[in-house]
């Protein structure tokens, strides 16, 4: 009978919609330029996979985590998920680190799309930051209801654009992976100009990248979970929706791996691989690029705005403007790259006590039921 009503309230759209926001998330700026794909993953070499099981299995953790929390606890405001997951202390620790960490993650999804718009289509790196902006502040300010409901969408649209990209590049060029493979575990990502991820290790460069997206989930799903009618939707969402990015990050990887000799080095590598199967391919690709740092600066925006205003009032619409005109300044004058590569991997270190907090709160959270059981 039980899991007769849980099949009869999980409706599948409604769950992909989650999914998708969930997948907007994590797409970026970062990976929707394949920045993110060859220095956390393709750098790596043969330690690429251990790296993609290790994040994996912590996703998926950490989304049934929230989602759970979410939908067992109405939280009001995000400081109260801090609260809940890492106590009184702790927990307004990190309520002010996860709102400045992600506004931090805000400014370089802007400087992804200068380098976009400059090296594509050889437009002043101002105008795709000023414009972008605009976009999410007006987004923000609509609420998270309305957030969830364009990402889920626009999500699964970049999503299946970038794998049909990789998976043509994989079938022409599929023979030219064992060499270029090869090459890149015994010569090193310098050889093909690939800036590899300042962590000293394969776990510590796994936990950091899982740094980053634990502070961007962590208020995101559980307000999702919050919000949401049929909670089991955004449990089976949120893993549905890591699942299938995991997947497509492998797919993507190997199809850089083909043709690394041409996009090691390139600030924006996926729009190299597209323009390598087709010239105009790259100019549709760079609007795929931007949209893909559109769905992960709202969300990104969208936290710091609501830690210190009530979603969707006058107040939040000011503060998105304050903010977003404040990450334009900034992102025009600090490199894409260095952005990306320290506050990832900064934030993603600091972000590791968090780890044994949300573990903590499961542990307690199973004996709770099993007390009431």
């Amino acid at each position: 009978m039980h899991q007769n009503i849980s099949r009869e309230n999980l409706r599948f759209g409604r769950m992909m919609v989650y999914a998708g926001a969930v997948m907007s998330l994590m797409i970026g700026a970062a990976f929707a330029t394949g920045q993110e794909v060859l220095m956390y993953f393709v750098a790596w070499g043969n330690d690429m996979f251990a790296i993609v099981g290790i994040i994996l299995a912590i996703i998926i953790w950490i989304s049934l985590s929230f989602s759970i929390a979410g939908s067992r606890h109405h939280f009001q405001k995000n400081e109260e998920i801090f609260t809940f997951f890492c106590g009184r202390y702790f927990g307004k620790v990190y309520d002010y680190f996860t709102a400045f960490f992600s506004y931090a993650c805000y400014l370089f999804m802007l400087g992804g799309v200068g380098s976009t718009m400059k090296e594509q289509f050889g437009i002043s790196a101002v105008i795709g930051i000023v414009g972008l902006s605009v976009i999410v502040i007006l987004t923000v300010s609509m609420g998270l209801q309305k957030i969830t409901d364009i990402l889920g969408f626009l999500g699964t649209i970049l999503l299946v654009v970038i794998l049909l990209i990789s998976v043509v590049t994989l079938a022409l060029h599929f023979g030219q992976i064992p060499a270029n493979y090869e090459a890149l575990n015994t010569l090193g990502p310098e050889y093909f100009g690939i800036e590899k991820s300042i962590a000293p290790n394969v776990l510590m460069n796994a936990l950091n990248y899982m740094g980053t997206v634990v502070i961007w989930f962590i208020t995101f799903i559980t307000m999702m979970a919050v919000q949401s009618e049929r909670k089991i939707e955004v449990k089976v969402g949120s893993v549905v929706g890591s699942a299938l990015f995991m997947g497509a990050l492998l797919i993507v990887a190997f199809a850089m791996i083909s043709v690394l000799p041409i996009v090691g080095a390139s600030d924006v590598p996926s729009i190299v691989m597209a323009a390598n199967l087709w010239q105009p391919l790259a100019a549709f690709f760079a609007v795929i690029v931007i949209g893909g740092s559109f769905t992960t600066a709202v969300p990104l925006l969208w936290t710091p705005v609501s830690r210190f205003a009530e979603d969707g009032s006058a107040k939040a619409r000011l503060l998105a403007l304050v903010l977003g005109v404040i990450g334009v300044v900034i992102a025009l004058f600090v490199p894409y790259k260095t952005l990306m590569n320290y506050v990832m991997n900064v934030g993603g270190m600091l972000a590791y006590v968090m780890f044994a907090f949300i573990l903590w709160t499961d542990i307690r959270m199973f004996r709770e039921r099993k007390t009431k059981a």
